[in-house]
Parts: structure tokens; C-alpha cells; sequence
């Protein structure tokens, strides 16, 4: 049964995506009760429990039921990653969105200083610095963040081609998604939509340095894993179309930095499917004569500048300076990174 908060005043909601991770979601709603009461009665956490068949939805209903201010779950039927956004777009109440995997977590150290900015901007996008927990060493990895003037909002133009924004990074304001009818596709990849397809609608981002969102990776059965990009390569595909799709029905009013900024993204998000094809085992000639398909397609489909931008990823370039002749290379190449 779905629950809505009533209570007008989040700040943020956080669309956190669960299927089978009775193992693992505690440690995600923990890092959100961790914060001071007044900080987490500001944020809306809507668990979309995505048709689990272990003890996910028992174990959110304990903690809705001890947190029902801040804790919602939402079942339904399995669609898919996508679908479990859509859920929280669809119910969210607070000022700013955030989506989170349930099997990541937040800093929660950091969460009474960002909400307290998120009071006061008024940006379309919000960024933070983000962690990277690598599974099979038990510790933090890596951060990443942006050279920005922080605490700011500043004009998306005037930043936009210096930055690579990435889903973890990012906090959309609900009523840019609301408004302007951001809906992802159900299946794997979503979150690449969840970036782009807001993007041709904001007009101010802020930067906050705290780092927000704890990614965990060498996990299996992770998106990007070998195995998850062989079994779900027709979903990438889809992706990289619909992307597509949404940049040629907005394309002439952007602004050029932001069509800039699109045509560069769409153009690795091109890279990325060209490295599911190279994974996907299939005869040789087979796959040569896919591959040069592919390249077609994104020239004649994409267009030039997408097709431009393509062109700059390196296996891309290496594949066209070699008339394709580097493919097994690059099979060798790709398998040995995975290892």
C-alpha cells in the first residue's frame, strides 16, 4: 500500500530504488536516521520496493512504520530501475529530488549542512561531492566533485561544458521534473536519462562540496558489470535512441551551450553502447558487420555533431582509423578491464 507524506514542508525527497536487497537496505535507511530528528523531518525518503521476493518490504515497513514522517514504501508490481523513479517523481512532495540505489547509501555526517543550503538556493540543479565504496576492499575509494564557485547559483550556461554531471553528483528541483513531465524509461541505464532529459529546462546549478550520495561498486550484478551488460545490451540501446529522441524535440530552442553540453553527453553515452557491443559474444564477421551498423546508425540517426562527439572516444577512433580491423584488440582490451 502506497503512503504519501502529508507534511508540506520536505526540503528533500530521496527515490530509493529496492529489489532483493534484504541484505543491504538497512544500511542505506540507516544513514538517513543517523541525522538529527529536525534534519531527517525534513526529507521524505520513498522506498519503491520494485516486486522484491525476499524480506526488502518487510524490513522498509519497520522502519516506515518507526520513521512515518520521513519513511514511506511504495510497492508494486517488478518494471524495473526506471519505473521506481517514476514512483518517486510521481509521489515527491520535497523542494529538491534526489534517486539513490538501495544497495548505496548517503554520508550522513553531511545531510544537516546540505539540507540547510537546499533551504536557501534556487537552483534548477543541485551538485554535491559524491563517494565511492569499493565492496571488495570494505573502504571509501575515491571522491569526486567539481570545480565550481560553491554555495552559489550560478547561470547553467556559463558552467556547463566544464563539468560531467553524473547522477550521483545530482539533486533536481522537483517541480523542474513535475513541470516539465520527466518520466525514464523502466528498464537499466535510467540514470543517464535522469540527467539529460532535465537538462534542456534548467537555467540556474548550485555546487555544494560536501560529499552526499556513497556509491558502491564490485558488487556483482551491479548495472555495469560484464555480465549485466551482456544480459541487458537491447535495454543500453534503447536508452542511447530515447536520448536521442528527447535532444531532436528540443533541440532548437536550447541554448548553444546546452546543445553543446547534450550532443558531448549523448556522444559517450554512444561510446558506452559501443563497448556493450564489443562485449557481446557473437561470430566475428558477425560482429564486425554490427559494429560498422552501429556507426552508421549513430551518423545518419545522431546526426553530425552527435556523430563528432562519438568519434572522440577512443575505441570509436581506433575502430575508424583501422577500418574496424582493431576489433578484436579491443575484445581483449575490454575483458581484461573487467578482471
Amino acid at each position: 500500500m502506497t503512503r504519501v507524506s502529508k507534511n508540506t514542508e520536505k526540503i528533500l525527497t530521496v527515490s530509493v530504488a529496492a529489489y532483493n536487497l534484504g541484505d543491504m537496505i538497512r544500511e542505506n535507511l540507516d544513514s538517513f536516521i543517523k541525522a538529527p530528528k529536525k534534519v531527517l523531518d525534513k526529507i521524505e525518503i520513498l522506498v519503491t520496493n520494485d516486486g522484491s521476493t525476499d524480506d526488502t518490504p518487510k524490513i522498509v515497513k519497520e522502519y516506515a512504520k518507526k520513521y512515518p514522517k520521513s519513511i514511506i514504501l511504495i510497492n508494486q508490481k517488478n518494471q524495473g530501475a526506471g519505473s521506481t523513479v517514476n514512483s518517486g517523481i510521481k509521489h515527491a512532495t520535497g523542494k529538491y529530488f534526489k534517486m539513490i540505489d538501495g544497495d548505496d547509501w548517503v554520508e550522513s555526517i553531511n545531510l544537516e549542512s546540505i539540507i540547510s543550503k537546499l533551504e536557501k538556493t534556487d537552483a534548477d540543479i543541485v551538485l554535491t561531492d559524491m563517494l565511492t565504496y569499493n565492496e571488495s576492499v570494505k573502504r571509501i575509494t575515491d571522491r569526486s566533485g567539481y570545480n565550481l564557485k560553491e554555495d552559489t547559483d550560478l547561470k547553467f550556461t556559463d558552467v556547463c561544458n566544464t563539468i560531467d554531471i553524473q547522477m550521483h553528483n545530482t539533486m533536481y528541483k522537483t517541480e523542474l521534473l513535475k513541470k516539465n513531465k520527466i518520466k525514464l524509461d523502466n528498464g537499466f541505464y535510467t540514470d543517464i536519462e535522469y540527467v539529460l532529459l532535465p537538462l534542456p529546462f534548467v537555467k540556474k546549478i548550485a555546487y555544494f562540496a560536501e560529499p552526499l550520495y556513497v556509491y558502491r561498486i564490485a558488487r556483482s550484478g551491479q548495472s555495469m558489470s560484464k555480465a549485466s551488460m551482456r544480459k541487458n545490451a537491447k535495454q543500453h540501446a534503447l536508452v542511447l535512441k530515447r536520448l536521442i529522441d528527447e535532444y531532436d524535440k528540443v533541440r532548437k530552442n536550447l541554448a548553444a551551450e546546452t546543445d553543446k553540453y547534450l550532443t558531448t553527453a549523448i556522444g559517450r553515452v554512444a561510446n558506452t553502447e559501443l563497448r556493450v557491443k564489443l562485449l557481446i559474444e557473437e561470430p566475428k564477421e558477425a560482429k564486425k558487420d554490427s559494429i560498422k551498423d552501429f556507426f552508421a546508425w549513430v551518423e545518419s540517426y545522431g546526426g553530425k555533431e552527435i556523430y563528432k562527439s562519438f568519434l572522440k572516444g577512443r575505441k570509436a577512433r581506433i575502430l575508424k582509423l583501422t577500418k574496424f580491423k582493431a576489433i578484436p584488440y579491443l575484445e581483449r582490451l575490454i575483458e581484461k578491464k573487467f578482471y
